[in-house]
């Protein structure tokens, strides 16, 4: 396969996932042609035993997160609003997120789940993607990413319940 039939293929599903961790079409359009360099310029470190999908998602993945180390640094909030779906899925009502200053906070505590939480969380519950696949794409048992999961819905709640006190 040449590399503009790999682009071809795995363009919409790399978009797609930044548009997950990014939120900004313009900036996850632009993570895309990054990602894709960085392809082009490691095709030949890819190891055939991989599924070359999965190794994309790797290169995406982490990309996504540099980026959010950066305007972490530069104390920019995300704007994370296709959580809400998944929040609301356990029992949190959207009307405890009317305003601005709710939204604010449910960023914030979505910006501090570890790295790895969010990253099973986005994959799993965003992208639809499923668990054995997300154990490929990052390099972790099953087992483990089950327990990413979990832990990552339970961090949410914890700081969403304080919230309410």
């Amino acid at each position: 396969m040449n590399f503009e039939e790999i682009f071809n293929k795995h363009k919409d599903k790399v978009f797609s996932l930044c548009f997950r961790y990014l939120q900004q079409q313009q900036e996850a359009e632009d993570a895309v042609q990054d990602i894709f360099v960085k392809v082009y310029q490691k095709k030949d470190s890819f190891k055939a035993e991989a599924q070359i999908g999965t190794w994309i998602y790797r290169i995406s993945i982490n990309h996504c997160l540099d980026i959010l180390k950066t305007r972490k640094r530069k104390r920019e909030w995300l704007h994370i609003i296709s959580f809400l779906p998944f929040i609301n899925e356990h029992s949190i009502s959207e009307k405890k997120i009317e305003d601005k200053e709710s939204e604010k906070s449910l960023q914030q505590k979505l910006l501090s789940l570890p790295e790895r939480q969010l990253t099973a969380l986005v994959l799993n519950k965003l992208e639809e993607i499923p668990i054995e696949k997300v154990a490929i794409i990052m390099n972790l048992s099953y087992k483990a990413v089950e327990s990413l999961l979990q832990r990552g819905k339970q961090n949410l709640q914890k700081q969403l319940n304080a919230t309410k006190d």
